[in-house]
């Protein structure tokens, strides 16, 4: 979120046995366990899906159970660490539903214990993660996972919501740590979808409560797919560009309205398209493909900054053979990213950051006939999306399920180009994905009610605009 005053710590992890003991918050504080631990906590869950409360109410369970430590030991009793599971069940013996055995050496880290409650929650309906989806207020949230994930005894609501509460106030405005390709959803639940044009120019086909409409935000020579950054707290887009030139441009939305023009951000030359994503310290990140065969990691450190005013990196993370526009995936509770960007010969490679460097060497994900940008999501279940457009101008969805696992599915299509743009409900679990023809027009299919519509449809609308990218 732009205006971050915290800092964040890597969360290491622990090796040893289990030995902290288990202070129990004080009801009726303001807040309980560590901060660093407590936005963690909550950007993780919001980037599953959940919104701001419903977050707030989990983190305001955890850390009434364990102040959010991961090596919490309940004092004369079998709880162990954030959730407080038991030791004897869920923390170390219920078949295929205990911390132990799902999180491995990570047991007693913060990040295997949030992915392990993620794994009951999307495994176990008893769990109540429906009825968590379905809150609405602060308390709603809260009581739901204390009733239905943590069955407490002595539970203290009061103190729960009071944490929640607290949680809320101090994270309620972190934008979702997971950047859609080519659009955002804004703080009014409206979708704006950025594209390129025939004559230059970034447009916006946006919603509105009278329907959807079509805007330009201006340019002359910019080509390839264009990324927006969105900051919910000050409802404010930084959209980027390439050119013509191969340079990276940007323009802000700010104050309810566009800049008078487009900046200039230089560097090394660029094919066309960017992705974007803002990390959990608040930072912004752009990926575009060098004309040198590599992926520029284009990173401003600045916190707060913007393309105006900040001090913009330019990280060659490597390659040869790199053509398209690169997607990105990012995890916020291990600061891990992942690249995705197809070469010249029509395969989708893979790089990952994994909270502190870049991995060697890009990953060959197979050859599958790739000739536009990678577009990158992750739903609700942590598994992780990657769409792009075939030689055959149709599109395919490759998901990741598991470790290195990768399924391929065509999605269909024949005249579609460049790279596709992306947007996900997780509380419906539904994609949409839009794309441009090579005859100009903007398609959208979507995924919903665990299947893909049959065919794509004109979302140009009634207004003639020559989509390009």
């Amino acid at each position: 979120m732009r205006g971050i005053t915290k800092v964040l710590l890597a969360i290491g992890c622990v090796t040893g046995l289990v030995t902290a003991v288990l202070a129990m918050p004080t009801a009726g504080s303001a807040s309980a366990g560590d901060p660093t631990s407590n936005q963690v906590a909550f950007d993780y869950f919001l980037g599953k899906g959940l919104t701001a409360i419903q977050a707030a109410g989990v983190v305001g369970n955890l850390d009434q159970e364990s102040g959010m430590s991961p090596t919490a030991v309940q004092s004369g009793g079998p709880g162990r660490g954030i959730a407080q599971w038991s030791a004897g069940g869920r923390w170390d013996t219920s078949y295929h539903d205990n911390v132990v055995w799902y999180a491995g050496s990570q047991y007693d880290t913060l990040a295997g214990q949030l992915d392990f409650i993620w794994y009951e929650l999307t495994n176990f309906s008893g769990y109540g993660l429906s009825a968590l989806q379905a809150a609405t207020s602060v308390t709603g949230a809260v009581v739901a996972f204390q009733d239905n994930y943590e069955a407490c005894g002595a539970c203290d609501q009061s103190a729960r919501v009071s944490y929640a509460s607290a949680a809320l106030s101090d994270f309620g405005s972190d934008a979702p740590p997971n950047a859609w390709a080519g659009m955002n959803l804004n703080s009014n639940g409206y979708q704006r979808i950025f594209v390129t044009t025939s004559t230059g120019a970034v447009a916006e086909r946006y919603d509105t409560p009278d329907g959807w409409s079509w805007g330009t935000i201006g340019g002359t020579a910019l080509t390839g797919a264009p990324a927006v950054n969105y900051f919910p707290d000050t409802n404010e887009y930084d959209v980027y560009a390439t050119g013509t030139d191969g340079k990276l441009w940007v323009k802000q939305y700010v104050a309810g309205a566009w800049g008078c023009c487009w900046t200039l951000i230089d560097g090394p030359a660029l094919r066309p398209g960017v992705s974007a994503m803002l990390d959990k310290y608040g930072h912004q990140h752009i990926f575009a493909t060098g004309t040198n065969g590599a992926v520029y990691n284009i990173r401003n450190a600045d916190t707060g900054a913007n393309g105006k005013n900040g001090t913009w990196a330019f990280g060659n993370i490597g390659g040869t053979v790199l053509t398209g526009t690169p997607g990105v995936n990012y995890y916020p509770a291990s600061n891990e990213y992942y690249v995705y960007a197809t070469g010249a010969n029509g395969h989708l490679y893979l790089k990952k950051y994994d909270g502190d460097s870049w991995a060697c060497c890009w990953t060959d994900l197979g050859d599958h006939n790739l000739a536009g940008g990678a577009a990158a999501m992750v739903d609700k279940y942590g598994h992780q999306h990657v769409f792009a457009v075939t030689t055959s101008g149709a599109i395919y969805n490759a998901r990741n399920i598991s470790g290195s696992t990768w399924t391929w599915d065509s999605i269909d299509g024949t005249i579609l180009t460049g790279t596709p743009k992306l947007q996900y409900v997780p509380t419906s679990n539904t994609y949409n994905v839009w794309a441009a023809g090579t005859n100009g027009v903007l398609y959208h299919k979507e995924y919903a009610d665990d299947a893909w519509w049959t065919s794509y449809h004109d979302f140009s609308g009634t207004t003639s605009i020559n989509v390009t990218g």
